[in-house]
C-alpha cells in the first residue's frame, strides 16, 4: 500500500474518531452509549493524551470523562483539517491537524498531534495525542 494510501486512511479514522466523539458528547441513551462503546475501540491499551490543559492522561481517565459527559453538550459537529504527515513507518503514523469544536456557545480551536498504530489487521488505532489550544 502507497504512503498516500496510508496517509488517507488515518486521516479517515482521524475524521471517523471525531464523529463519535461529537456523538458521544451529544446523544444520550443508548444510541450515545453504542457511540462511546465503539470510540473506545478506536484506542490501544496503552492510550495517553496531553490535553488543551498540559494534564498527560491514560486511558482509563479518558473512558471516565467520555462517560460521565456522555450526552449532556449541545453543538455543531467537531471539524478537523489541515492534516499533515509529520512520520511514517511501516505500522506507526503521526499526523498534526486543525480541531475545532462549538460546544454551548462558546469556540475551541486547537492543534492536534496524534499518532496511530496499525494493527495486523490494518486497522489504525490511537496510541498518543496532544493538544495545544489556539486563539480562537
Amino acid at each position: 500500500m502507497s504512503n498516500t494510501m496510508l496517509f488517507q486512511q488515518a486521516c479517515d479514522e482521524i475524521h471517523h474518531v471525531h464523529n463519535l466523539i461529537f456523538k458521544t458528547f451529544t446523544v444520550s441513551g443508548a444510541e450515545g452509549q453504542a457511540a462511546l462503546s465503539e470510540l473506545l475501540t478506536h484506542f490501544t491499551s496503552e492510550f495517553s493524551m496531553t490535553g488543551i490543559s498540559g494534564a498527560v492522561i491514560d486511558l482509563a481517565a479518558v473512558t471516565e470523562m467520555f462517560t460521565r459527559i456522555q450526552g449532556k453538550r449541545q453543538g455543531a459537529p467537531i471539524e478537523t483539517s489541515e492534516y499533515h504527515c509529520v512520520s511514517l513507518t511501516e505500522n506507526t503514523l503521526s499526523v498534526r491537524y486543525l480541531e475545532t469544536q462549538h460546544f454551548a456557545g462558546s469556540t475551541t480551536v486547537r492543534r492536534s498531534l496524534v499518532i496511530l498504530r496499525r494493527e495486523d489487521t490494518g486497522k489504525w488505532r490511537w496510541h498518543y495525542l496532544h493538544e495545544t489550544p489556539l486563539s480562537a
